[in-house]
């Protein structure tokens, strides 16, 4: 459907009263932007006019920004080609080279809608990104970032990476801590994957695997794994030792499964109903034959910041 819009290029001389950057000496606009919260730090061209809100489809008055555009709003600074603010849907518009980057994350991605109000975000299209202290990084098709609650959501193909682990999903949310330091949880629903390397023997080839329908992830404050739980559909393969020799594989399979750590190290394993399991020997570590359905190692999908 052709959206229609109206568009009046305003004196570059208003972009100080309508959008109100932060001009050192002018205390005013310093007042007033504290007040609302969003700073515009630069662009090089401002417009005004009519344009469909891309929530409700109401023609709203609208004001937008392009060329190096750069917003900031309480902790995070936003940057992208264009920007248009709709007034009445209280709504900024973020389209071309979106990068929203705060203190606790980086995530990039090709437009999205920005909420000042409710201090939250929904990336749109090609979402890569890395949170800045626990060196976790990830992507997927879209996103969800609620700053004030310390949450990022990944939408459709979502995959995470940290060091030898790599996590995939329908969706993957990621919970940080109060102070945003590090990541407190993970919670994965639809085709809960995750592949990560032993601490006993990392072999660049063998991993242990565990899958499910959902999936919650506890980090210790070193960011190592510290406890899994699975339910629905629960499989779990690893390697066992005998004094840091291999002896085998272990399959099991539950309608749930909970595996817990200590200093990254796998300790328990606990398996809930409808259990079964088998043990392959350890000629048969590196055959692909014995693998999850759905393994597959991605790093080269894996972006760059």
């Amino acid at each position: 459907m052709k959206t229609q819009q109206k568009r009046i290029f305003l004196p570059l001389i208003l972009v100080f009263t309508l959008l109100l950057p932060v001009i050192p000496g002018l205390k005013h606009n310093t007042a007033c932007a504290e007040k609302k919260k969003i700073i515009l730090k630069q662009a090089n061209s401002l417009a005004g006019g009519e344009e469909r809100s891309p929530i409700t489809g109401k023609l709203e008055t609208v004001r937008s920004v392009s060329g190096n555009v750069v917003f900031e709003h309480n902790d995070i600074l936003l940057r992208c080609n264009k920007a248009t603010e709709f007034s009445e849907s209280n709504l900024i518009s973020l389209e071309g080279g979106l990068s929203i980057l705060s203190p606790s994350f980086d995530i990039r991605s090709n437009r999205g809608i920005y909420y000042p109000l409710s201090d939250t975000a929904k990336l749109l299209d090609n979402v890569r990104g890395k949170t800045q202290k626990s060196g976790l990084t990830f992507k997927a098709s879209k996103a969800d970032i609620d700053n004030r609650n310390n949450r990022i959501r990944l939408i459709t193909n979502a995959v995470a990476w940290h060091d030898t682990q790599q996590l995939s999903g329908d969706t993957i949310m990621v919970q940080l801590s109060k102070g945003k330091k590090r990541v407190e949880s993970i919670t994965v629903t639809g085709r809960a994957f995750l592949a990560f390397r032993d601490s006993v023997q990392q072999d660049p080839g063998l991993y242990n695997q565990i899958s499910g329908e959902t999936m919650v992830i506890s980090l210790d404050r070193e960011q190592n794994l510290s406890r899994i739980d699975v339910n629905t559909q629960a499989e779990l393969l690893y390697h066992t030792f005998e004094n840091e020799t291999p002896s085998g594989v272990n399959y099991t399979s539950g309608n749930s499964i909970v595996m817990q750590f200590a200093d990254n190290a796998l300790q328990r394993v606990m398996a809930y109903r409808n259990v079964n399991g088998k043990q392959y020997p350890a000629s048969m570590r590196s055959q692909s034959g014995i693998n999850l359905p759905g393994f597959r190692i991605r790093d080269e999908e894996k972006p760059v910041l």
